[in-house]
């Protein structure tokens, strides 16, 4: 039995406070890194010449990075107020986020644009990096997909 807070169950509310964190933590991440692209920083120069991709797969990751953490940011208030919506969008955010983290890791291992990624400990950190990264995400599938979770959501459309 989900225990409850307020009406809620302690997980959609952990959930939803990790995910407002996960997304404030990208946001904080991906709007410098945004900026400096546009700016073509001295900073931005040294973030992408460490990174194992190619540099306009880089881009369009940044870019996609930030509109998922503002969605993520949605999706974790309205887990919070425990809106249906908010539970299909995190849904669909953390698939995305899964085959995204796929993608990086086949392109980083396969085509790395810094040589260090090449070696066994850079691949290595890359599979740790994007296994750990998906972790999250393939947890908020398995319990929001859950039939006590849906209940809740339901109840209170």
């Amino acid at each position: 039995m989900e225990k409850k807070v307020g009406g809620r169950s302690r997980g959609i509310i952990a959930f939803g406070i990790v995910a407002i964190l996960f997304a404030g933590i990208g946001l904080f991440q991906g709007i410098p890194l945004a900026i400096g692209m546009i700016q073509k920083s001295s900073q931005w120069t040294t973030i992408v010449n460490a990174t194992p991709l190619p540099l306009p797969y880089f881009r369009v990751s940044v870019t996609i990075g930030i509109i998922i953490s503002s969605l993520l940011l949605i999706s974790g208030i309205g887990l919070l107020k425990i809106k249906s919506w908010a539970r299909k969008l995190v849904l669909g955010i953390s698939v995305i986020i899964i085959l995204r983290s796929l993608i990086s890791l086949t392109i980083g291992l396969t085509i790395p644009v810094n040589l260090a990624w090449a070696t066994p400990r850079g691949r290595g950190i890359l599979i740790f990096t994007m296994c750990a990264g998906s972790i999250f995400y393939i947890l908020i599938l398995w319990y929001f997909n859950r039939a006590i979770v849906k209940e809740q959501f339901q109840k209170l459309k």
